[in-house]
């Protein structure tokens, strides 16, 4: 039997924060709820939201910091009882200790996005770090999305194009899964594939809108990465959104794990790299990146040539259940400087 999990509501539109309260009434029998935001993003909209859901419901609150075990252990340990619904406002590190905690409390959670930088809005699975190890669980799809497009368009730039990053990685991964399919007999879904892709291509039609941050533009690019999520869920992993070029920017988070460089913006240059290695395109979409003002090379991200080689040599330990064109080149470290080089990532 294959269960898949998918938000019950989804809402997306132009000043929705002064409205999560009355629609949260209407989905929920539930008085006490649990808010969890980011240091930056209760500020940007948790702070308003505490406000707002006061009137109407019991409100606790806990500012997430890190996206680990352990934090998630914290937070539930604070709680006297699971009799609450967990209200998420923030990106990927706070929705992801969200529907971890969720699962782990059999309760709600609903996904309040304050950027469009990732596909986790989403998604049943959730990339938490769990004994110094960044790790994809499964965990909970939000029972809602409520997505303000106000808030999301005044988000740092720099995280929308994280989230183009992210989307356009699809290319890559879809690759990688196409190619586990036909050496390892994987089990692959045709449909998750193709919303994968359609997700991708959204990036690639409305570039100019999204880098122009038009309201039609940001509104194609949070469905798009809505749509990301739920192929995860069709296909019940993470295989359609995530393949060698995230296992780079896993690899990355251990190797400098203290900075400030986003997820999508490792995905980013690495699908050039295995764009490349699956001798795809990798020029038009390195092209539609540089528009998006997505990094392309190292420089980008601020890091040492020697960072990126040694995440993608140790990429192979990352996941390794996970068949990609990363296992079945098995690079050595000069091919892969070579191929930075023609790439223009060094």
């Amino acid at each position: 039997m294959k269960w898949m999990q998918f938000p019950r509501e989804i809402f997306i539109g132009e000043n929705l924060l002064k409205s999560v309260p009355d629609i949260l009434q209407k989905l929920l029998n539930r008085n006490r709820c649990l808010i969890l935001s980011g240091e930056k993003t209760f500020k940007i909209a948790g702070e308003y939201l505490e406000k707002k859901l006061k009137e109407k419901f019991d409100v606790i609150k806990f500012i997430v910091k890190k996206s680990d075990y352990d934090e998630i252990l914290n937070i539930k340990k604070n709680i006297a009882d699971n009799n609450v619904f967990i209200v998420a406002v923030g990106g990927g590190k706070v929705i992801d200790v969200a529907k971890v905690l969720a699962k782990e409390l059999r309760v709600e959670f609903i996904s309040v996005p304050t950027c469009a930088s990732h596909d986790g809005i989403s998604s049943s699975f959730a990339s938490i770090f769990k004994n110094g190890m960044p790790v994809s669980i499964r965990a909970k799809s939000p029972y809602a999305i409520i997505a303000d497009l106000n808030v999301l368009k005044n988000a740092p730039y720099k995280l929308t194009a994280s989230g183009c990053g992210d989307l356009l990685a699809k290319f890559s991964a879809i690759a990688d899964w196409k190619l586990a399919r036909r050496i390892k007999n994987e089990n692959f879904s045709e449909y998750a594939s193709n919303l994968a892709i359609m997700a991708a291509k959204t990036v690639v039609k409305y570039r100019k809108k999204i880098k122009s941050l038009e309201t039609i533009g940001i509104k194609k690019l949070i469905k798009a990465l809505v749509a990301s999520g739920i192929s995860i869920s069709i296909a019940n992993s993470s295989r359609p959104a995530s393949g060698a070029e995230h296992k780079v920017a896993h690899a990355l988070d251990i190797i400098k794990p203290d900075n400030d460089i986003l997820h999508g913006e490792k995905v980013s240059v690495a699908t050039i790299f295995f764009l490349y290695l699956h001798n795809k395109d990798w020029r038009m979409i390195k092209e539609i990146m540089e528009e998006l003002k997505c990094p392309t090379n190292i420089y980008d991200l601020g890091i040492e040539k020697n960072d990126f080689v040694n995440a993608v040599l140790k990429a192979r330990r990352i996941k390794p259940e996970r068949y990609t064109i990363l296992e079945h080149k098995n690079l050595d470290r000069h091919e892969i400087e070579k191929i930075c080089k023609e790439t223009g990532i060094f």
